[in-house]
């Protein structure tokens, strides 16, 4: 009898361990991935391949619009530059659109979108400077640029469609000519 009471208080305290074991693995498994919904992850190699460029979009709601964070890496993976476009609630970020290195490899220019519509009309575009190891305001040099979509062209050609003069134009411009903030004195 004396055996009996001890096996059935561990075998209480086996099943209570158990019940509270079980919904907290019911968090991980099920609700963690949750949280962030889409997840993509993206890689733009140098023409020279002497940099890459990591991208990772994340979407916190469904059907919500992606936030990106990008980071710089060395061939050898030695973080040189990150910037985050993301927020808490998923509604007052940006995420990349589109991106690409420039052929000579000295800029990664990327455009964005509001994840949450507060800057409609307007698709702003930045690029890396290698150089100066940061990011540049295309808009800020140049004017707003109203469509994401841009194209690159030899050496370092930026063409993008901004407004100026109340009115939008397609502009064509070689980042290497700026001289504007960004450059380090």
């Amino acid at each position: 009898m004396v055996q009996r009471l001890a096996r059935g208080p561990f075998k209480a305290e086996i099943r209570v361990r158990f019940s509270l074991a079980l919904p907290i693995l019911f968090v991980f498994i099920f609700l963690a991935p949750l949280s962030t919904f889409a997840q993509k992850a993206e890689t733009f190699v140098s023409p020279d391949d002497s940099l890459r460029a990591e991208i990772q979009s994340v979407r916190k709601k469904p059907g919500g619009a992606a936030e990106s964070k990008i980071e710089i890496l060395s061939k050898d993976g030695k973080r040189i530059w990150i910037v985050k476009y993301t927020s808490s609630d998923g509604e007052h970020g940006f995420g990349v659109v589109k991106a690409a290195w420039t052929p000579d490899s000295q800029y990664f220019v990327y455009s964005l979108a509001s994840s949450g519509g507060h800057e409609p009309g307007r698709s702003p575009i930045f690029f890396y400077d290698r150089k100066v190891e940061r990011v540049r305001s295309f808009d800020e040099e140049v004017g707003v640029v109203l469509n994401p979509d841009f194209s690159l062209s030899t050496p370092d050609f930026l063409e993008a469609m901004i407004r100026g003069n109340g009115e939008s134009k397609n502009v064509k411009i070689a980042l290497s000519d700026l001289q504007g903030y960004g450059q380090k004195k």
